[in-house]
């Protein structure tokens, strides 16, 4: 026999459920149209006779992106001024070329390119001192991208240490996604001096959005012309320049069976 406090708690659970069931209904929300919102991916894992995975592949949270068009501008003289002042060159003389302005003061100069969004500039030592470490060149690069190119974050940032000093590079995001297409480079030595600046400064129109595929959909698509198994020990979803547009690509890098590096992309945006 059913005991008097577990009844009532059944029957006051039960009173709960159809109350429920009435909000539901009365709200105009369709369960069924919910269940369509979910993106069912029904994916041939036949990958797996060609490659092995090192790795976990995790679904993107991000469920769409879209392709961009990078807008090409024209740089003129009084773009270049604008540039000097940001490089602190206020004293460069400019000279016309064919493809691009060259300003010089001193020993540094700075190239703007007519019909790409580039500038390039060429610092000198100009201050040494104890060595510095990774973080603070990596800190020195950050400072001088804020103030002096107006990179806002997010963007992803890489340090490469060397010889001569660092590689800092940044990616700017699009979406939450990496721009690795057009990204801004700059050398610093060990003293902190920044020697060298590649800057890429494009807008982008939006030219469409799509459905992302996910990481398992994208390794159904690479090459399955190969005997033996190429193991895969990274991926990343990235935005590269292919077609003349910006789209999302999944980069899979690993080794051959014979121990060479492997790197294939996938575009990432699923096009049924």
């Amino acid at each position: 026999m059913r005991r008097v406090p577990d009844f009532i708690n059944y029957v006051a659970g039960a009173v709960l459920l159809v109350f429920a069931a009435v909000l539901l209904v009365n709200s105009g929300i369709n369960p069924a149209n919910l269940a369509n919102r979910i993106h069912h991916e029904n994916v041939d894992r036949g990958y797996r006779n060609f490659y092995q995975l090192d790795i976990r592949l995790h679904r993107n949270p991000l469920r769409q992106a879209a392709v961009y068009l990078p807008i090409y501008s024209i740089t003129e003289k009084e773009d270049v001024k604008g540039f000097l002042g940001r490089f602190g060159m206020g004293c460069a003389e400019i000279f016309h070329y064919e493809d691009y302005f060259l300003a010089k003061c001193g020993l540094r100069t700075l190239r703007a390119f007519h019909f790409l969004d580039l500038v390039e500039y060429t610092g000198v030592a100009t201050e040494q001192g104890d060595p510095i470490y990774q973080r603070k060149a990596r800190s020195i690069a950050e400072d001088f991208a804020r103030q002096n190119l107006f990179l806002q974050s997010p963007y992803n940032l890489e340090a490469v240490e060397h010889e001569k000093g660092f590689t800092i590079t940044f990616f700017e995001d699009l979406g939450k996604i990496p721009n690795t297409a057009f990204p801004t480079v700059m050398e610093v030595d060990v003293f902190g001096n920044i020697l060298f600046v590649s800057h890429f400064y494009f807008e982008y129109e939006e030219l469409g959005r799509g459905d992302l595929l996910t990481p398992h959909a994208a390794m159904q698509a690479l090459p399955q012309d190969h005997e033996g198994k190429i193991r895969i020990k990274k991926y990343e979803l990235v935005y590269a320049f292919e077609n003349s547009i910006l789209q999302p690509v999944y980069i899979f890098s690993g080794t051959y069976p014979n121990g060479s590096k492997f790197e294939a992309q996938v575009p990432a945006i699923r096009f049924d």
